[in-house]
């Protein structure tokens, strides 16, 4: 366990790899998972096998003793297929936990009141719920979205089309109470689509109160506005 006491060069970290930059996919080289275990003075490369050639989106060590969980999108130009991943031996070997239709998943994130329960943003399903450290998936039947308010809410000139929904939208955002004793914190999302433009517009943050099964906007995008512009619909956060 690491807490404040801990020196820096006995501090477990990891680097993923990927291109995230808007110019085209420039960026580093997809070469997988790096590790170091003496706070960042030296690397290793790990997962070339399973990870390499995507993005990687998110990192989430768990309190389960060398399991680590990794979310990736494929990579233009590559034949990888992203999804959700997981290590049981510290990144030695990787196994791809999501099903064989998922090719993205561009957010993970872990509940710190309850060490088995994570979060993934998946693409085309929406948000997917682990309550066993990441070995299974499921999807709720409820996801985060505005299908059927007749407004163009990702400003694409279309209403009520799939990317109005965590289903079909091109990105989902995660996060999580930090509440350690609170053993279902509330988990938000952040629902992102493309514009008539091309570009990505936020369609809104929603909040779930009960772990994914219901969820419930708090902020919607203004439409036809910039995209930095909401409007607050209420609910705490």
């Amino acid at each position: 366990p690491v807490d404040d006491t801990t020196a820096l060069n006995k501090l477990i970290v990891y680097g993923g790899t990927g291109k995230f930059s808007s110019a085209g996919g420039q960026g580093g080289f997809n070469v997988g998972l790096y590790k170091s275990t003496n706070g960042g003075d030296t690397w290793g490369l790990l997962g070339s096998d399973s990870l390499a050639g995507l993005n990687i989106t998110s990192i989430v060590p768990t309190t389960t003793a060398d399991t680590v969980l990794v979310a990736a999108v494929e990579a233009n130009g590559t034949s990888g297929q992203g999804g959700i991943f997981r290590t049981t031996d510290g990144g030695e070997s990787f196994v791809r936990v999501s099903s064989s239709s998922v090719n993205a998943a561009t957010d993970l994130v872990a509940d710190p009141g309850d060490p088995t329960r994570f979060y993934a943003g998946v693409l085309g399903v929406g948000v997917m719920v682990s309550t066993d450290t990441g070995e299974t998936w499921n999807s709720p039947a409820v996801q985060p979205g505005f299908l059927g308010d007749s407004i163009d809410d990702n400003n694409d000139g279309v209403s009520d089309d799939d990317g109005e929904a965590a289903t079909g939208a091109n990105r989902i955002m995660l996060a999580v109470e930090q509440d350690t004793s609170n053993p279902s914190n509330v988990v938000f999302a952040a629902v992102i689509d493309s514009d008539s433009a091309n570009d990505d517009f936020p369609i809104g943050v929603f909040r779930s109160p009960d772990a994914g099964a219901s969820w419930t906007p708090i902020r919607k995008v203004i439409s036809g506005t910039p995209s930095i512009s909401f409007q607050d619909n209420g609910g705490s956060p």
